[in-house]
């Protein structure tokens, strides 16, 4: 079954305990870990093509003197995600006291498949794995005696240390009951998104007459009576109750359940209510998870899958359920308490704090867009987490491996010969990157390189000229890149409608590139090229007040610039150093950044035909613009009015300006970078 689509299989082995034991363990695609029936553990850190990293755990204090079992469980999906790679099932573990060995995988471990957990279920999104639909009998499965012959694979797989630290699993429990009531199951038409529709070759997964459960269906048509005074932690069928954890959080949904009769319970969540209820209106995640439980006996649940959430549903379809407790086990980067800082301002301290919480959330082994919907290692954003990493660390240690990841690939299927995929670790059969994210690659990189003083430029030296070589076949006569292929990627605006023919931001973008490359690999050539092309770029582009965002070829084929401007644009002329900032030919364009541009701008509609920056990247890129002039105010103004609201309603920051698509983005967490800086200059004191 190594190559078999979202099975789930179990792995049991007794030792025999004493101090000290050492777990080494990796496997494909996830695994959990439960010692003596406690979870101690959620793996593996991901890797590249080619690779796997291999998690060293202390469980000395997992294990007693005498007997000790160790159980793992893991899901074999095999499948094209934005979130990890196709590659075979598998599992590799040993146990070790010394050098004498207790147990291993090819040894003393015996192997079931866990028919408790249903296969052919949908996709969670368009970009994840598979929903969890299970049936849990009585007895658990570490029990059965129907164990399976194990089969080596031979999986051709460098092994490398894990690299990043161990994420925290602390339990957080709701903190408090919003609401219970009865439903009623309406006949209506449901949404369908492409995670559902649109499974082929390309998008693994199950068509839906497949399907064995549609939970995600039955929430949609839940009609909703809300009734007082009744108990929310006793439902039958027809009944639910809403908890809330008191800000956005990501880990494992905790539940444990006493059935009184046998029982279909659904777990759904959000991180918005809506008109008071938990309803499903993005459709871009299927956040249910179906348990089919067995009478007269109690349950102690955790999900398998991490979720992000704030807002948690418990619904009974069939049977009498009594809630025991509920709540999260957490899933994210072991900060500790060292960012508890003292600030005065109560506003700002709230958008601190929601701003170490959306790094945590986002960071357990790359840098990950969000903890919901994707759980992806997307380049660009990477740059400016990985600037709250060394912020709120001192150390690069998250970056180190996701940079090398890049690196260390066997090859990355799909992709044009020198092009880094736009997320990684993942399989992008469709073929599709963004060739702006590659070239964010570059500068982060440089950063990086400052950042780790044990960074070796030369590791990346061949990854860079791979780039080099890749877009020298776009440059035109002026020697501007024209018409880049696939997804191109400005800003989340209207600046991406004006990609082609020649886009200006992009070439921006590839000026700094080329600047990088040349100064840190000492390449005349490279810089002389990066100096033409600003050169270039403020002749074309330029029209005496703004940058203009894109040109067009007219039939006769002359390149013409286009009347489209965007906020954006002007930010990545001055980000990327096409113009200095004290050059007076450009001090109306100064004048409008300051006492124009910014967060009131949209509101108040003010000079709409300058398209609107949105948080990535215009957003971010004022920001570190304002932290590099120096603007104190300005930048503590703008936290607020940006940020402020997203800290008080989820208590994590948003992938865009207002609540809709994720509410809990890596990237976001610069704001909390920039609010250090303001502590450090004692601007806050």
């Amino acid at each position: 079954m190594s190559e078999e689509v979202n099975i789930q299989a179990g792995f049991v082995a007794e030792f025999n305990g004493g101090k000290p034991a050492v777990l080494y363990i990796t496997g494909s695609t996830l695994y959990r870990i439960f010692i003596n029936g406690k979870f101690v553990h959620y793996g593996p850190a991901r890797a590249p093509h080619g690779y796997a990293r291999v998690d060293e755990l202390d469980i000395s204090d997992s294990v007693v003197d005498g007997k000790n079992t160790i159980a793992i469980e893991v899901a074999g999906y095999h499948c094209f995600t934005y979130y990890t790679i196709k590659q075979k099932n598998f599992l590799m573990a040993e146990i070790l006291r010394d050098d004498q060995v207790l147990c291993a995988t090819g040894n003393n471990f015996k192997g079931f498949r866990l028919y408790e957990r249903e296969q052919k279920v949908m996709r969670y999104s368009f970009q994840r794995n598979f929903t969890e639909v299970w049936n849990y009998g009585k007895t658990p499965w570490t029990s059965r005696e129907d164990f399976a012959d194990l089969e080596k694979v031979d999986l051709k797989l460098q092994l490398i240390p894990r690299a990043v630290p161990i994420p925290n699993f602390e339990t957080r429990r709701v903190q408090n009951v919003l609401e219970t009531g009865a439903y009623e199951i309406e006949e209506r038409e449901v949404t369908k998104d492409r995670y559902i529709t649109n499974i082929s070759e390309q998008f693994t997964g199950f068509p839906e007459d497949q399907l064995v459960s549609f939970p995600f269906y039955t929430v949609q048509k839940m009609k909703y009576t809300q009734q007082e005074n009744k108990d929310a932690f006793h439902l039958m069928k027809g009944k639910y109750s809403i908890f809330d954890l008191g800000r956005n959080t990501s880990g494992f949904i905790q539940s444990k359940l006493a059935v009184n009769s046998t029982a279909k319970v659904l777990l759904y969540f959000d991180e918005l209510l809506h008109d008071g209820k938990v309803i499903f209106k993005k459709f871009d995640t299927a956040n249910v998870i179906e348990y089919n439980l067995e009478a007269g006996a109690e349950y102690d649940l955790i999900s398998f899958e991490c979720y992000g959430f704030r807002y948690l549903a418990i619904a009974v379809l069939e049977g009498d359920v009594s809630i025991q407790s509920v709540g999260v086990l957490e899933y994210k980067y072991p900060l500790g308490e060292q960012q508890d800082i003292f600030i005065e301002d109560k506003e700002l301290e709230r958008i601190y704090h929601a701003a170490v919480e959306t790094f945590r959330q986002n960071t357990v082994d790359v840098f990950m867009d969000c903890p919901t919907r994707e759980r992806a290692g997307w380049l660009c954003d990477s740059y400016f987490t990985a600037q709250a990493e060394y912020c709120f660390t001192g150390k690069s240690v998250v970056e180190k491996a996701y940079m090398e990841n890049f690196v260390l690939a066997e090859h990355f299927p799909f992709l044009p010969e020198g092009m880094l995929p736009m997320c990684y670790p993942a399989d992008h059969p469709d073929g599709i990157f963004i060739p702006q994210w590659a070239m964010w690659y570059v500068v982060e990189l440089d950063q990086y390189l400052m950042r780790d003083a044990g960074a070796d430029a030369e590791f990346f030296r061949e990854t860079c000229y791979r780039l080099v070589h890749y877009f020298e076949q776009f440059v035109n006569g002026d020697g501007l890149l024209e018409r880049l292929p696939s997804w191109n990627f400005i800003e989340w605006s209207k600046a991406n409608e004006w990609s082609f023919d020649v886009n200006y931001p992009t070439n921006m973008l590839y000026s700094k590139m080329l600047e990088i490359i040349g100064r840190r690999y000492q390449d005349e050539k490279i810089l002389e090229q990066s100096r033409r092309l600003k050169k270039k770029i403020v002749t074309l582009s330029f029209d005496g007040k703004m940058f203009v965002d894109n040109a067009v070829r007219d039939p006769k084929g002359i390149l013409r610039n286009t009347n489209n401007h965007s906020e954006a644009c002007q930010y990545y002329a001055y980000f990327f150093e096409i113009i200095d900032r004290g050059d007076s030919r450009y001090r109306d364009l100064i004048k409008l950044i300051y006492d124009v541009f910014g967060p009131q701008r949209e509101k108040n509609k003010i000079m709409p035909e300058v398209e609107y920056a949105n948080a990535l990247m215009g957003v971010y890129m004022r920001l570190e613009l304002l932290l590099k002039w120096g603007e104190k105010e300005k930048l503590l103004s703008e936290i607020k009015q940006y940020f402020g609201g997203m800290a008080e309603i989820t208590g994590t920051l948003w992938e865009h300006n207002k609540p809709c698509a994720s509410l809990n983005h890596g990237f976001a967490s610069f704001a909390g970078v920039v609010i250090q800086n303001l502590l450090k200059n004692g601007f806050l004191e």
